[in-house]
């Protein structure tokens, strides 16, 4: 059912399924919003192997309600089919928008990934052919600045920590401190570059997963907290993948050629 495509679970299975085109999934938010961004994750990755593929749409459009009109918010757009250690891991899409306040929104499907190839050797009617959205999220305007307000008092957080531990490497000292510079000095250096990095992320107002990112480099920190100084080395994580969030109960429905489920 379409409310699969809104369940909060990007796992494969927990999906809307559509047959055939034309086809086309919609969004009816609880309230008009300022949308920034709309992410879809497309396809069931337990299917690429087979000749079917995962089941992605090849090309889609996002279209909005204005006006009581449905009208296009963007060009078509491409999705790669889905490949193990390519892309990203999530497989997922990220649109970003002008402001844009909606109530309704609509994914156009155009294209299939699924050309109608089997494993039996059979090739199925365009009408049986098969597409997969796992899921649908969305960051408003007011969810952007919220979060950024929240990144910029996490960044400012970040830097008195990374003040307090340059000021005890420099005062080195006996036993283990004394050994400080040496085991942790290119990981600290690492964590002092991914902060610049993140500041100038935040002045774009659009670096993906820009939260997770700063919570990492916490984590990474905390072996240098005035409790933990011990020689372990640090390594930063790698990272994936935007972070989002959607607000209210939001309803889905599909539309699909005649004469398909």
């Amino acid at each position: 059912p379409p409310e699969r495509a809104l369940d909060g679970d990007i796992a494969d299975g927990s999906e809307w399924k559509g047959l055939g085109l034309p086809n086309w999934l919609e969004v009816a938010l609880p309230r008009a919003e300022r949308l920034v961004r709309v992410i879809v994750y497309p396809g069931d990755r337990r299917y690429a192997a087979y000749p079917s593929t995962e089941g992605s749409p090849a090309r889609f459009a996002l279209e909005g309600m204005v006006g009581g009109e449905w009208k296009a918010l963007t060009p078509p757009l491409g999705v790669p089919a889905w490949r193990a250690g390519a892309g990203t891991p999530d497989h997922e899409v990220v649109v970003e928008l002008p402001p844009t306040e909606l109530r309704r929104l609509r994914i156009q499907i155009l294209e299939l990934q699924d050309r109608g190839e089997r494993v039996s050797g059979k090739t199925v009617p365009p009408a049986e052919r098969s597409v997969f959205i796992r899921e649908v999220r969305w960051l408003t305007e007011q969810g952007l600045e919220q979060g950024l307000k929240r990144t910029r008092a996490d960044l400012e957080r970040l830097e008195r920590e990374l003040a307090s531990i340059r000021t005890r490497l420099a005062l080195g000292g006996s036993g283990p401190t004394a050994a400080l510079p040496t085991v942790h000095g290119p990981a600290l250096s690492n964590c002092d570059a991914e902060l610049r990095r993140l500041q100038t992320g935040l002045d774009q107002d659009r670096l993906p997963g820009l939260e997770r990112r700063i919570a990492e480099v916490s984590t990474a920190l905390a072996p240098w907290s005035a409790e933990a100084l011990s020689g372990k080395t640090v390594s930063l994580a790698g990272w994936r993948g935007p972070a989002t969030g959607s607000t209210g109960s939001p309803q889905a429905g599909s539309g699909q050629s005649p004469g398909t489920a």
